[in-house]
C-alpha cells in the first residue's frame, strides 16, 4: 500500500475539522444552511492554513446526497469523488501553471454547460489565482460579471494584493489566518495518539512553533520526525532535524547585542551560513522578535499581541528591559534596512553582520537613532546610581624611611571627608606594618588572591562595593543582572545569589557569565570566591548599607595598603578642608553632580560650555 503523508491523511473533511478558521467556517456554514451561497469567493491567507481544503469541503456540502448540508456525510459518491479529485463538476486549476489567457478561456468554456447526474453545483477552484496574466484576469472578469446560477468560483491566493480590484470586488473575501501554536500542538498530539507514536509535550510544542502557524508545514515536520525516530519524539530529535531552533538563535543574537558582543554575533551568523540556513528568513524572524520586545515594553498587559509561551515571554521581557525602547526601535529599523538590501540583490550576510555590529556598538554609528540609544543608556546608568569610570592613578607614598614607592591603586569610591583614615592592624601582627592603613570606605584590594575566605556578614556589608566595581568597569549588563538578586548564603567558596521566581532569565545569565563575576569577586574581596545563582520565593533587592570603616576587618597580608604620611600632616588636612565657599568639595564619584557630567563627557566627548544651577 502506498504511504500517505500525514497532511494528506488528516486533511479536514468537514467544517468542524478545519483548525483555527472559525470565522471562515461559520460564514460558509450559514451560507449553505440558509441557501445564501455567493457566486464567487476569494480565499486569502498564508500557505498551509486550509484554503483549498475548505473549498473542497464547500463543494462536498453543496453536492452531498444528504444536502445541501453544512455537515457532508463523506460516504456518498459525490463526497468520495470530490475528496479524491475525480468528481466531474468540481474543477481544480493551478493558476501558476495555467496562467495564459488561452488556458483560462479553455477551462472557462465549460462554465455555461449543464450539470452531470448527481450534481447540484459546479465549482471552479482556482489556486494561486494571483499568478494569472492580465488577459487571463480579463477573461475571468467577464464570467464573474454574468455568472450562471449553478456555478460557484473559489479563488485562492497567498497574495491578495496582486488580485485586480475589479476581480476582488466581485468576490466575497474570506481571510484565513495563521493558527496559534497552542491549537497546533493540540492537533499534533491527537494525531500522534491516533498513529500510536509517543511524544514529549515539549517536542510537540517545538514543532508547533517551528510550523509558524501553518498546519501543513507542521504536519510535514512531524511526519519527518516520526520517520527519523526509533521510539519517542524528543526535543533532541526535533533539534537534530531542524539543525537549531530559529527562535533560540534569534534570542542568542539579541543576548549578544545586549552584551555589546559583536564577536558573538559574527559567530552565530557564521553558524547559520554553515548550516545552510536562509539568512533572509533569519532577519525576518529577528525583526519579529524585536517587535515582540517592543510590544512587551509598550503594552505589557495587552493579551494576545505576542504569541509566545510563558518562558519565552519572560526571556523577551528581560531582554527588552536590558536593551531599552530606543535600542529596540533602532534594531527594527536596521532589520528593515537589511531586508531592503536583500530585496535589491545585495550581500545579505555582510548587511546583517554590519547591522548587528551597529546594534551592539552604538558608538560606531553616527545616526540620530544610535545617539538616542546612547543617551537612554546614560539615563538608565544614572538612575541606577552608576558612576563613570575613572582611570587608574599612580600614587607615590612615602615610607617612614623617606623612600618613595609607587603603588597603582584601582579606582574606588572617594573617602568620606568627615572620617579619618582608620589604622588597620596587620594580619601577621608584625611591627613594621603597624602604620599601614586602608582608605575609608574602600575595601582592601589584593595584589594576589589570599587563601582566606571572609565570613558572610562581611561579604554582605561589602556588597555595595562589589556593585560599585561593576559600574566602574562599565559592566552595565552584569550590574543589571545583579540588580534583581541579593547574596543569601556562603557555601564554602561559593557566594549564593538569590533571585525571585520571575527572574529565571537573570539567574541563567549570571551562570553563563560566571567567569567574569568570579574575577571581580577576587579583586574586591581578595579571596578565591565563586558566584552561583539560586531561585528562591522572594528576594529583598535593596542594597545593604555600605561597610563603615569600623566594619572593615583586618586586611589579608597580601592586600595593598597605603602607608600613613606622618611627615606632612598638613597634606591630609588640606585634602579634606572646605573650599573658600565653606562647602566640602564634591566627591568625584558623586553621581548627582560630577558623575553625570563625567558620563556625558565619556559618552559623547563633550565639554562643559556653561553651567546653570537651579535655585
Amino acid at each position: 500500500m502506498t504511504y500517505a503523508s500525514l497532511y494528506q491523511k488528516y486533511r479536514p473533511g468537514t467544517f468542524d475539522e478545519v483548525i483555527g478558521q472559525e470565522h471562515v467556517t461559520r460564514t460558509l456554514r450559514n451560507a449553505v444552511e440558509n441557501d445564501q451561497v455567493f457566486h464567487a469567493y476569494l480565499f486569502s491567507g498564508p500557505r498551509g492554513t486550509g484554503k483549498t481544503s475548505t473549498a473542497r469541503i464547500l463543494a462536498r456540502a453543496l453536492n452531498c446526497e444528504e444536502g445541501p448540508t453544512s455537515s457532508p456525510c463523506g460516504k456518498c459518491r459525490p463526497c468520495i469523488e470530490i475528496a479524491a479529485g475525480s468528481f466531474p463538476d468540481v474543477f481544480e486549476i493551478d493558476a501558476a501553471t495555467h496562467s495564459k489567457v488561452e488556458e483560462a478561456r479553455e477551462f472557462l468554456a465549460g462554465v455555461p454547460t449543464g450539470l452531470t447526474a448527481g450534481a447540484r453545483r459546479k465549482l471552479y477552484i482556482i489556486d494561486e489565482v494571483h499568478m494569472l496574466s492580465t488577459h487571463a484576469f480579463n477573461a475571468l472578469l467577464k464570467t464573474l460579471e454574468e455568472p450562471p446560477a449553478h456555478v460557484v468560483f473559489v479563488l485562492a491566493t497567498t497574495e491578495p494584493h496582486k488580485v485586480p480590484p475589479t476581480v476582488a470586488g466581485r468576490c466575497q473575501s474570506l481571510e484565513f489566518r495563521l493558527v496559534s501554536p497552542q491549537k497546533l500542538a493540540e492537533h499534533y498530539i491527537e494525531i500522534c495518539e491516533k498513529e500510536g507514536v509517543k511524544a514529549e509535550a515539549a517536542a510537540i510544542e517545538m514543532i508547533a512553533r517551528q510550523a509558524g502557524g501553518s498546519v501543513r508545514d507542521g504536519l510535514s515536520l512531524l511526519d519527518q520526525t516520526i520517520t527519523a525516530i526509533s521510539e519517542e519524539i524528543t526535543v533532541e530529535a526535533v533539534l537534530a532535524l531542524t539543525a537549531r531552533s530559529e527562535s533560540e538563535t534569534v534570542a542568542a543574537v539579541v543576548d549578544a547585542v545586549a552584551a555589546g558582543d559583536p564577536a558573538r554575533c559574527f559567530k552565530l551568523i557564521g553558524d547559520l551560513v554553515d548550516e545552510g540556513r536562509d539568512i533572509r528568513h533569519f532577519v525576518a524572524e529577528l525583526n519579529r522578535y524585536f517587535r515582540a520586545m517592543l510590544v512587551t515594553v509598550l503594552a505589557p498587559s495587552a493579551p494576545g499581541l505576542v504569541q509566545l509561551d510563558e518562558s519565552a515571554k519572560a526571556r523577551v521581557a528581560a531582554q527588552a528591559d536590558l536593551l531599552g525602547e530606543s535600542a529596540i526601535l533602532r534594531g527594527i529599523d536596521l532589520c528593515g534596512g537589511v531586508m531592503t538590501e536583500a530585496a535589491s540583490g545585495g550581500d545579505v550576510r555582510f548587511a546583517v553582520e554590519t547591522a548587528l555590529v551597529r546594534m551592539a556598538r552604538p558608538a560606531t554609528d553616527p545616526s540620530p537613532a544610535a545617539l538616542l540609544q546612547r543617551i537612554e543608556s546614560l539615563e538608565k546608568l544614572v538612575s541606577t546610581g552608576g558612576a563613570p569610570p575613572s582611570p587608574s592613578s599612580e600614587r607615590v607614598s612615602e615610607t617612614p624611611d623617606g623612600k618613595g614607592s609607587a603603588d597603582v591603586e584601582a579606582h574606588t569610591p572617594a573617602p568620606n571627608p568627615a572620617s579619618a583614615d582608620p589604622v588597620v592592624p596587620s594580619a601577621a601582627g608584625s611591627d613594621e606594618n603597624a602604620g599601614e592603613r586602608v582608605e575609608a570606605g574602600q575595601p582592601p584590594v589584593a595584589s594576589a588572591v589570599s587563601g582566606e575566605v571572609p565570613d558572610f556578614d562581611y561579604l554582605l556589608r561589602m556588597w555595595p562595593e562589589f556593585l560599585q566595581a561593576l559600574r566602574d568597569k562599565r559592566k552595565q549588563r552584569l550590574h543589571a543582572l545583579l540588580a534583581e538578586g541579593r547574596p543569601i548564603a556562603l557555601e564554602g567558596n561559593d557566594l549564593i545569589i538569590g533571585f525571585g521566581s520571575k527572574h529565571q532569565y537573570h539567574a541563567d545569565s549570571l551562570t553563563n557569565s560566571r567567569d567574569q563575576f568570579d574575577q571581580l569577586l577576587a579583586e574586591v574581596y581578595s579571596a578565591p570566591l565563586r558566584i552561583q545563582s539560586r531561585i528562591v520565593e522572594s528576594v529583598d533587592t535593596s542594597e545593604p548599607e555600605a561597610a563603615t570603616p569600623e566594619d572593615v576587618p583586618a586586611a589579608p597580608a597580601s592586600a595593598r595598603v597605603r602607608a600613613a604620611d606622618t611627615s606632612n600632616p598638613a597634606a591630609d588636612a588640606s585634602a579634606e578642608a572646605p573650599d573658600s565657599s565653606g562647602e566640602t568639595p564634591i566627591s568625584p564619584t558623586d553621581t548627582s553632580e560630577v558623575g553625570v557630567v563625567d558620563l556625558v563627557r565619556e559618552a559623547f566627548a563633550a565639554e562643559v560650555v556653561e553651567e546653570y544651577r537651579s535655585e
